[in-house]
């Protein structure tokens, strides 16, 4: 079953729990006990279903979600065995849910169940203009009456047949039956109806019907898909696979508001929108093509295709057929007069109801134009230049090739008897000068005001000569000899709306173009000999007409025939809906970043953690129609100021939005009307906890606390300052103190070792005169040895030796010594404590690096004693042999 809520949503029973349709997006929401929901009913904000072993009802919670509460658990009733809800109606305050065992009537003021027992298989309930009847096998049919079944018709047409519906139609209350068609109900009997279609009808299988609200019936079958009645009963139309239907059974028909009809199928649900401003005509066998012209003359609908020129007759049901002779492409068709032309590939034909005769087998004939102010002759627009055609006794002929111009032709318009204007996608515009006798083209020269443009298109209306292309649409100044862009007729390509240049004039008097979007009708202006501009919705990629060749053609009254690559749709602009549904915020989602989205209260203010600062918005306009798309606006006050560009698009992100408060807007349109409510929803983000009041408070303390421990720091600061400057002064006084102190030490230092060198110099006077005073010595006594009588001389001997080795020279010497090197003897003392005086003395004149024949005198023994010394001094100090005894005193 199918049904329609307050807000236009769409709600199926499905296996799977209850479908909702919106108009943009498909919901699922489970059923109880995941059990298989047969029945729904929309009533208000609330949606009735019915399921296996239950029934209840669907409200929507604070986030927009449907949430189940079960009447029969509520009720505490009893339910047969493997019981299921085929059916619910609605009858005043009363709700009825039929299952094939009873009917369970609920009242919902009082909370009572009043329930109706079958004593075969209760197949159907139906609420009527005469009231509610119920069916039930093997017994009849039943009329409800004070809360009980009263027996209406026990006939055995009503016995063994399932009754799919009760109708009124053709002013008579009949019976749909599933295997024998309509029956007229009367008050004593039941007759089959009478109408010739009851026949086709009765040899079909029924599942379901409808009454529509113009008093028509819609019929689902089992294996043909469904029948239009209209309200007398004719079949207006049949519709299965082959006409678009997913499906040629028909379960179950629901007619929504806006009277489209919802059909659900064995698997899916078709919407067919009976009553839209298009009927799409597909060429399913591909027998007629694509559709490059469209004209309607007398009773007759022309169509040029890439396969041949066919033709209907408009009061006709018959297929459309082709003329015979004019298999291969058409270009063209149009209407001169009395006379119709089909500008084709293989030439130029005249058009005689059912019939094409050939006028010009000239390769490739695009268009024909009549000669201003010459009856019977027109211009020919060809492959290769320009011709000129005359009527001859009622048949036109070809007269002459215009020479001097061999271009392709395909649109031109006379803007003088004498001046032809031209354009080619490729090349451009060109202005061509005529002679007299339209033999010749005498010049022509290339316009530059307006640019080439693949698709481009130059047509006459009215006084004007226009040219559209990608780059605007463009007037003729007859004046100046150039094309004029006019800015409002220009605005219908903004928004990269265009795809074709095309511009179709009708017999009405208007201009008809071609856009992504639309269908645009431009008109002239009563009042200012302006232009008005009109919109009907219609996208590119739904019409799907052959780009550069678009074409469209009054039919009758409101209603245009307009070719596509698929065959032809049929525009009634009677039909284009003047409002539009109400737009519904349907879904509100908030999250932290990087994180999972979660559902948000819909009906209230919204008030989040600054956190969670990242939000986005569902909503819809419920908009059921193929061609009519609708389109959105949104903007959120607070976060800016414009509103965004229209968009198809039913959902808003905002991402990391600052603390603050938002109101978000949106407002939508269907086929350039906008919707006069402005749904709304209004939300604050809060401030981070740093930003509170609390911790202001907080920051203001902080920022006291801290301009307190900043003056005392200050204070802190300069004491130490001027500690540092006095602790600098003094370091600057000792300093000068300790340079005087240490002038005065160099000086005394300087003094002493003047006192040092002095001493050096004595000593070393010292030493270089007791070694020349005992060389002397020593060379006197060596004379003195030679003197014969040595017992004369012993005593001078004797001096002299007492001389040489004379203490008092020796402490005098080392006194020198302990004045000038202080702690050699100290040190040598610690590190050889058994060293003899002698060796000590030795010691001293190895450190003055004396050699042994400078120490020999000193000692008063020769100098290989003094070797001898040597080497025993070099034992007891324990002496390697390659150790130079005197480096090591000097090192010591």
């Amino acid at each position: 079953m199918l049904t329609q809520s307050e807000s236009g949503s769409i709600y199926a029973a499905n296996n799977k729990g209850l479908v909702e349709f919106n108009g943009s997006q498909w919901t699922l929401y489970p059923s109880p006990n995941e059990t298989i929901i047969r029945s729904v009913l929309a009533d208000g904000s609330r949606v009735y279903s019915g399921h296996y072993m239950g029934f209840g009802f669907w409200n929507r919670n604070q986030y927009g979600n449907l949430e189940y509460s079960s009447l029969s658990d509520t009720l505490d009733i009893e339910m047969i065995e493997d019981e299921h809800f085929w059916n619910i109606i609605k009858v005043e305050e009363y709700v009825l849910f039929q299952s094939l065992d009873r009917i369970y009537i609920w009242d919902e003021a009082s909370m009572n169940v009043n329930i109706i027992e079958a004593n075969g298989v209760l197949t159907n309930v139906f609420d009527t203009s005469l009231g509610v009847f119920y069916h039930v096998l093997n017994e009849g049919l039943f009329k409800l009456e004070n809360g009980q079944g009263v027996l209406v018709n026990n006939d055995i047409v009503f016995q063994e047949n399932r009754i799919i519906g009760l109708l009124d139609m053709d002013n008579k209350f009949l019976a749909l039956t599933e295997r024998q068609g309509f029956y007229e109900i009367s008050e004593e009997e039941i007759i089959p109806w009478g109408r010739q279609e009851n026949q086709e009808l009765s040899l079909k299988r029924w599942y379901s019907a409808l009454q529509l609200a113009n008093g028509g019936v819609i019929l689902g079958s089992v294996s043909s898909g469904i029948y239009h009645l209209g309200p007398q009963g004719n079949i207006v139309y049949q519709l299965d696979r082959t006409g678009g239907l997913a499906n040629n059974t028909a379960l179950a028909l629901f007619e929504d508001r806006d009277a489209n009809i919802w059909v659900g199928l064995d698997n899916g649900i078709d919407c067919i929108n009976i009553e839209a401003p298009f009927r799409n005509f597909i060429d399913q066998d591909g027998n007629l093509g694509t559709t490059y012209a469209t004209l309607v003359s007398g009773n007759y609908l022309y169509l040029g295709t890439n396969q041949g020129l066919f033709y209907r007759m408009l009061d006709s049901k018959e297929p459309i057929k082709l003329i015979p002779g004019t298999s291969g492409q058409v270009w063209k068709l149009q209407q001169v007069g009395d006379d119709i032309f089909c500008g084709h590939d293989l030439g130029l034909f005249q058009v005689i109801e059912d019939q094409a005769v050939p006028i010009t087998t000239l390769s490739g004939a695009w268009n024909v134009k009549e000669i201003p102010g010459r009856e019977k002759e027109l211009v020919l627009g060809t492959y290769n230049g320009l011709y000129r055609l005359t009527q001859v006794d009622q048949q036109w002929i070809l007269a002459n090739k215009m020479a001097g111009f061999d271009i392709s032709s395909k649109y031109f318009e006379f803007v003088s008897p004498s001046q032809i204007l031209l354009s080619h996608e490729y090349k451009g515009v060109y202005r061509l000068n005529l002679s007299e006798e339209y033999d010749q083209i005498l010049n022509f020269e290339r316009l530059t005001s307006v640019d080439k443009s693949a698709n481009s298109c130059l047509v006459g209306f009215g006084n004007d000569v226009i040219y559209a292309s990608r780059y605007g649409i463009f007037l003729y100044d007859k004046n100046s000899g150039d094309f004029i862009k006019d800015d409002d007729l220009s605005s219908i390509f903004a928004d990269e709306q265009y795809i074709s240049g095309s511009l179709v004039p009708d017999v009405n008097g208007n201009l008809w173009s071609f856009t992504k979007d639309y269908f645009i009708t431009i008109s002239s202006s009563q009042m200012d000999g302006g232009y008005t501009i009109s919109k009907i919705s219609a996208p590119q990629s739904l019409r799907n007409e052959m780009e550069g060749y678009e074409n469209i053609a009054l039919l009758s009254g409101t209603e245009y025939v307009v070719g596509t690559s698929t065959g032809y749709l049929i525009m009634d602009t009677a039909h284009v809906p003047k409002t539009v549904e109400a737009v519904n915020i349907h879904a509100i989602n908030i999250k932290e970043l990087d994180k999972e989205f979660a559902a948000v209260v819909i009906d209230s203010l919204g008030v989040f953690k600054s956190k969670f600062n990242n939000i986005s918005f569902d909503f819809n306009t419920p908009n059921y129609q193929k061609f009519l798309k609708a389109q959105y606006q949104y903007r959120l006050d607070g976060w800016q100021d414009n509103w965004s560009p229209w968009s198809e698009e039913s959902g808003a992100t905002f991402e990391n939005l600052p603390s603050g408060r938002y109101t978000f807007m949106v407002k939508s349109r269907i086929n350039n009307q906008v919707s006069e409510d402005v749904a709304s929803y209004e939300f604050i983000i809060q401030d981070h906890w740093f930003r509170s009041p609390m911790a202001l408070t907080i920051y203001a303390l902080l920022m006291i606390g801290i301009l307190v421990g900043i003056n005392l720091l200050y204070r802190r600061y300069y004491q130490l300052q001027r500690q540092r400057i006095v602790n600098r002064t003094q370091r600057e006084l000792k300093l000068q103190e300790l340079a005087s102190q240490q002038q005065i030490m160099e000086l005394t230092n300087e003094k002493l070792q003047n006192d040092i060198e002095s001493r050096n110099r004595e000593l070393a006077m010292s030493t270089m005169n007791m070694i020349s005073k005992n060389n002397a010595l020593n060379t006197i006594k060596n004379e003195l040895f030679k003197i014969k009588s040595l017992e004369e001389i012993t005593p001078v001997i004797q001096h002299i030796d007492n001389t040489i080795s004379n203490e008092d020279d020796w402490k005098m010497f080392e006194e020198a010594f302990n004045y000038a090197d202080t702690n050699f003897f100290k040190k040598l003392k610690d590190k050889h404590p058994d060293l003899t005086p002698n060796d000590l003395r030795l010691c001293v004149y190895l450190r003055l690096n004396l050699s042994s024949k400078e120490i020999a005198p000193l000692l008063n023994i020769s100098p290989r004693s003094v070797e001898i010394k040597r080497y025993r001094l070099r034992k007891k100090l324990n002496l390697d042999s390659k150790v130079n005894l005197n480096e090591y005193f000097i090192d010591l």
